[in-house]
């Protein structure tokens, strides 16, 4: 029985050694093996954010790359569709509120068209009396 044991414990080690640096390297070139180790994976965009944030040489500014990928998928669209980051959303909201000086016309937009509801004589709008 001891002979047995002899024999069989250097190669069971073996194995379960062969198998630790088998796992170990898939980990180590990120690809886990997917049977065992299941991974999200998300959008080709947020990996490649990711890579850079893990392994990229230099330090990076990963908003500054975040607005930038926005800004060019957004310039893919129609020529209406903008990313405004946060700090010019600010702004923009700031302009838009308030009073407005125009044409005097009272209007509604359904999706891209806009529809004229009310013509105001001689472009003014009249205050209601209190």
């Amino acid at each position: 029985m001891k002979r047995k044991f002899e024999v069989w414990l250097p190669l069971l080690l073996s194995l379960v050694m062969i198998l630790g640096m088998y796992i170990g390297y898939r980990f180590a070139t990120g690809q886990p093996n997917k049977k065992i180790f299941q991974r999200d994976k998300g959008t080709a965009l947020q990996e490649a954010l990711d890579i850079i944030r893990t392994r990229y040489v230099d330090s990076v500014k990963l908003d500054t790359l975040e607005a930038n990928a926005i800004r060019e998928m957004m310039s893919e669209l129609d020529p209406h569709s903008v990313y405004l980051p946060p700090a010019e959303l600010k702004l923009a909201n700031e302009d838009l509120s308030g009073s407005f000086e125009g044409i005097g016309v009272e209007f509604s937009q359904i999706r891209d068209t806009i529809n004229i509801l009310h013509v105001f004589k001689d472009g003014q709008v009249k205050k209601p009396e209190s």
